[in-house]
């Protein structure tokens, strides 16, 4: 059973050499063990590479997150602000302009007395 075991993996190792384009198989055990062994810290070290990469862009990108929230509710603060104050200049506006049609129609009351009274007086020295 062991020979079988044996075979089997002197077998896949082989297998493993020709696709990694390795000129040199294993001739023994340990040679295939250490060759194991060497592959597995190599593949070990590069998936800790790639988790570190990934967590590293993880953490970017829960910082871009956090940083735009931030700026949309700064934003958001903003436009509430000038929301306020576009409503209170409205209501300013709105008062403003009817002090200013009061003042218009005082004026152009006025402007109509001095009109007549204009009239009469030329029409008064024209006659004298």
């Amino acid at each position: 059973m062991r020979t079988i075991i044996h075979g089997m993996l002197i077998s896949a190792a082989l297998i493993l050499f020709s696709w990694n384009g390795a000129n040199a198989a294993p001739q023994t055990l340990d040679e295939l063990l250490r060759y194991v062994k060497q592959s597995r810290a190599a593949e070990q070290k590069l998936n800790a590479e790639r988790e570190a990469r990934f967590k590293a862009a993880r953490n970017q990108q829960a910082s871009l997150l956090t940083k735009a929230k931030a700026e949309l509710a700064a934003q958001e603060q903003r436009s509430e602000t000038l929301r306020t104050a576009y409503d209170a200049n409205e209501k300013s506006l709105s008062e403003l302009e009817t002090e200013l049609k009061q003042r218009m129609g005082t004026i152009g009351e006025m402007f109509g007395v001095v009109r007549q009274v204009a009239g009469d007086a030329s029409s008064q020295f024209q006659h004298s």
